[in-house]
């Protein structure tokens, strides 16, 4: 039997389950020379289940970053699953980033969107 985290047990206990509002993942570099962020992010979409997820990824200052994000993304049957990237990072920012979809079955219907505001400023 496969144990679970608290988090996957909450969502994988309601099959259709609705979250209403967007589940928003903030990420925040602020900025020191030479750092680097490594995100791991997994987003378990149930049967018949509804979300919109939205990943922030803000940046303060100009010095040289680096951020490196994996989003792996189980959907099961019937899932609709919206995606939002959204990057306001510094100046010196670069930014990585992969994205997985697994989809269990046909009828998942994973909406993936990214967004990026070059030049927006803190």
């Amino acid at each position: 039997m496969r144990r679970f985290s608290r988090t996957e047990r909450s969502c994988t206990s309601a099959p259709a389950f609705l979250v209403e509002q967007p589940i928003h993942l903030v990420f925040i570099s602020t900025g020191a020379d030479d750092s680097a962020v490594y995100c791991r992010n997994r987003i378990l979409a149930g049967a018949g289940s509804q979300a919109t997820v939205v990943e922030s990824y803000i940046g303060t200052g100009a010095a040289a970053t680096l951020t490196n994000t994996v989003t792996d993304v189980v959907a099961e049957a019937g899932a609709t699953l919206e995606h939002y990237r959204l990057q306001r990072e510094g100046e010196g920012a670069a930014h990585v980033g992969t994205t997985r979809v697994r989809q269990r079955a046909p009828a998942a219907t994973p909406r993936m969107r990214w967004r990026s505001a070059p030049g927006w400023r803190p």
